[in-house]
């Protein structure tokens, strides 16, 4: 039934008041119409680009569009159906309209981004040098992370093939390895090793080489000696000489009962003591030797041997 607002002829049967505004629902909107408002918006961003862009492309659609348009269609009523039966129609998420201008934007430039203009098999700078390693990483995340193998596991044959792997890569370390001798030594080293452990243990230092001339053959040898040996020896000297003045037949000590010791000792010559000291020291060096060298000696006979040097002197 048509009404004539302008000369006011309205039927009688009010049937015209249904067709307008209800009061109180001025502000009323569709089912649905803030669900898909942003699809709208966008929808209506892309009719204005392609209203501006050449009507020639207009009509292309994406690559096997029609093959996956049925399982699309299903997937999109079953999420339509999803949608509707847990949630308020007029409901939106938090916060939706103060974030709406943002994602709109973003929206718009992703759909820029990814335009149809571009080339669709553009490849980033370097993509096909880099695939090989970035596949493999990949494989090795995706093994590392399998929820099937365990983070203690290890290759089948592992254990059994342990030692030859470790044996191979110690040859390989070696063969690479510049050739050295581990426990090589200096040269000459065995030859003075005695000399430098007796210099540093005792701190003797190395005497003048004195050859003897009293000897049938003459044999230079190298003496060790320091001063407290030297006293040591004289003090010796001065025990062997008193004990053989005492146990001697000599009237002065059989008349008195103290030893003259120094009385006798400062009547021999100096040449004689030194020449004493020396042999000492010549004995006590060859002792040393003869027992570095494991040989067992008899102490009674070589202070005998010594004692009937000093007396041939």
């Amino acid at each position: 039934m048509e009404i004539d607002i302008e000369h006011k002829d309205l039927p009688e049967d009010n049937s015209w008041r249904q067709k307008l505004p209800q009061p109180g629902n001025a502000f009323d909107v569709p089912a649905g119409y803030f669900n898909d408002l942003s699809e709208r918006i966008i929808s209506g961003v892309h009719l204005e680009q392609f209203k501006q862009s050449d009507i020639s492309g207009g009509f292309t659609i994406p690559e096997n569009y029609f093959t996956a348009l049925g399982d699309n269609i299903v997937s999109r009523i079953a999420i339509e159906e999803t949608l509707t039966g847990t949630t308020n129609a007029f409901a939106v998420p938090a916060n939706y309209f103060d974030e709406l201008a943002v994602n709109i934007q973003s929206r718009i430039t992703i759909e820029e981004a990814t335009d149809a203009s571009q080339e669709a098999f553009t490849v980033p700078q370097g993509y096909f040098e880099k695939l090989n390693s970035n596949i493999q990483s990949r494989l090795v995340i995706e093994e590392a992370f399998a929820g099937e193998n365990e983070g203690f596991e290890v290759p089948q044959g592992y254990f059994e093939n342990l030692s030859d792997s470790i044996l191979s890569r110690i040859a390989l370390e070696e063969a690479t390895e510049p050739q050295h001798n581990a426990f090589e030594v200096p040269a000459g080293y065995f030859d003075t090793l005695q000399q430098s452990i007796i210099s540093q243990t005792t701190g003797e230092s190395e005497a003048k080489v004195i050859q003897m001339p009293s000897r049938p053959v003459g044999v230079v040898r190298k003496l060790v000696s320091t001063a407290a040996f030297k006293y040591a020896s004289a003090a010796c000297f001065a025990i062997i000489a008193g004990a053989a003045l005492y146990f001697s037949d000599a009237p002065l000590l059989k008349s008195h009962g103290q030893s003259y010791l120094h009385q006798e000792l400062s009547e021999i010559p100096s040449d004689d003591i030194r020449n004493f000291l020396e042999t000492q020291t010549e004995a006590t060096e060859t002792e040393h030797r003869v027992i570095a060298d494991g040989t067992q000696i008899d102490s009674n006979a070589l202070r005998a041997a010594i004692q009937d040097y000093v007396d041939l002197q």
